[in-house]
């Protein structure tokens, strides 16, 4: 009896262990058929822009380049950061910029990420050290910095928990004088068991009223507004294809 119940314990396991990677799973392999057909595209077309990728409403909207949208492209190298830097942010700061980035490093064995911020002139070239942002985490990534009236806040996605797996987004007043975040707020609206790359940007109303929205998603159209850093209600409209 004991080993019957063994058994069904250890087959429970199993089936909960593959119920929770099935989306993982799925996910990986739409990536890799996707990069599949990406590398055949490009194989066969060159370095062609792979606008037959698109959806069929989305291949006749230019891309930047061609639409003039997208001016000049500069490559900012960012000096002494202990480990790849990507995903970055800028607002504008004084007569020049501020770059927000996700940089990742190997400690102990172990892996983390951080985000770090440095000053840009006119010109984008690095002025001074960059300096990390207190997060007070060790698994904040993807920052997006934002700018309303005259505060500063940092939006980015972070381990919803203690599990590694599950990530939401957060956002904080940026605290520019001392490099770290104030009133840190989990937005966990449960609606996916990872959550990143929300797009935020800021409306002020006919009423002189300013709130931050996110683009959530363009099909169907789905902003989010929240207002003192909670959130307020969804907005959906008229998706773009």
């Amino acid at each position: 009896m004991r080993k019957k119940v063994l058994g069904v314990f250890s087959f429970l396991c199993i089936l909960m262990t593959l119920w929770h990677y099935k989306g993982w799973i799925r996910s990986e392999v739409n990536q890799y058929r996707a990069n599949k057909q990406l590398s055949k595209y490009i194989h066969k077309n060159g370095d062609q822009s792979p606008r037959a990728l698109l959806p069929k409403k989305l291949q006749k909207i230019p891309f930047g380049e061609e639409s003039g949208i997208v001016l000049s492209v500069k490559k900012v190298f960012i000096k002494n950061v202990p480990g790849p830097y990507y995903n970055a942010s800028l607002i504008k700061y004084g007569a020049g910029y501020l770059l927000f980035f996700r940089y990742d490093v190997l400690e102990n064995d172990s892996f983390f990420s951080y985000i770090g911020c440095t000053e840009l002139d006119a010109n984008f070239e690095q002025r001074g050290e960059f300096r990390r942002i207190d997060s007070q985490s060790g698994s904040s990534e993807d920052p997006r910095a934002i700018k309303m009236g005259d505060s500063n806040y940092l939006i980015y996605n972070d381990k919803k928990n203690e599990n590694a797996k599950e990530h939401t987004m957060f956002i904080a007043n940026l605290d520019l004088e001392n490099y770290r975040l104030d009133a840190i707020t989990k937005i966990d609206l449960n609606n996916n068991r990872i959550e990143k790359n929300w797009v935020p940007f800021s409306y002020t109303d006919e009423e002189n009223r300013s709130d931050i929205f996110f683009e959530y998603c363009i099909h169907p159209r789905k902003i989010l507004q929240f207002s003192n850093l909670t959130f307020l209600k969804t907005h959906y409209t008229k998706g773009i294809y």
